[in-house]
């Protein structure tokens, strides 16, 4: 089913019961992006308020759903801060059997991606001293990090949590499909709108090898913001 409905988000699929899907997936898309207008509003309006930790806060996040680099770009930066700072990572650890507690995977502990996941196992196989946050609940993982004596945290995949403040705001953005169809999940692969951009700190537009659109993919994202725009020709693991 899955692979059905993103055959039809693709434009792969094109008869006439693809389209009656198309169709009631905009209505789903449509009461999506609006619950997610309703929270940012709630928040850029100070109705709801964002909790503040000691730690220095860099949160890596996107709008699309779906790879945009951004465990790579975890490991790039962690590793550039662990040279002279004290950090950790928080990770949800999504479908791990930690991601439903809190826990703090330090050094030497022993861990499985069945355990804490697999981005967190990807980041314990590049950064060999880092320490991990895992759990679904992010509030009560940065609770923790304040206990560690931390210079920095990163909150891999942070940009919807409004919940949580962030001192620095990371958004990448994939070039191969930088707004997600142009269209809320789950008609398109949006998580947010486009205007969510105005909260980014730095825009990382990621896969620019060989795009003859970038100039375009800029004058885009410029429309919402002023963030500066970092390019890269693309972000592997093995780096």
């Amino acid at each position: 089913m899955i692979v059905f409905i993103k055959k039809i988000i693709d434009g792969e699929k094109k008869d006439f019961f693809s389209f009656l899907v198309k169709k009631l997936l905009f209505f789903f898309s449509l009461f999506f992006s609006s619950i997610v207008f309703i929270k940012n509003f709630l928040y850029d309006k100070k109705i709801l308020k964002s909790k503040k930790v000691s730690p220095f806060v860099i949160s890596i996040g996107n709008i699309v759903a779906g790879g945009s680099g951004k465990t790579p770009f975890t490991i790039y930066l962690a590793k550039k801060l662990m040279q002279d700072s004290n950090i950790a990572i928080a990770s949800r650890g999504y479908k791990s059997k930690l991601e439903n507690k809190i826990s703090v995977i330090k050094k030497n502990d022993i861990t499985t991606s069945e355990m804490i996941g697999d981005e967190p196992s990807e980041m314990r196989k590049k950064l060999k001293d880092i320490i991990l946050l895992i759990g679904k609940d992010r509030k009560k993982t940065i609770d923790l990090a304040q206990d560690l004596n931390l210079d920095y945290v990163i909150l891999d995949d942070g940009f919807q949590r409004r919940d949580l403040y962030k001192n620095i705001e990371v958004v990448l953005i994939d070039s191969k499909d930088p707004f997600g169809k142009n269209n809320s999940l789950p008609r398109g692969y949006l998580r947010e709108s486009k205007k969510s951009l105005k909260r980014a700190d730095y825009i990382v537009l990621n896969t620019t090898y060989n795009r003859d659109n970038l100039q375009s993919i800029e004058n885009e994202i410029n429309k919402y913001t002023d963030a500066e725009i970092i390019k890269i020709f693309y972000f592997k693991y093995a780096f």
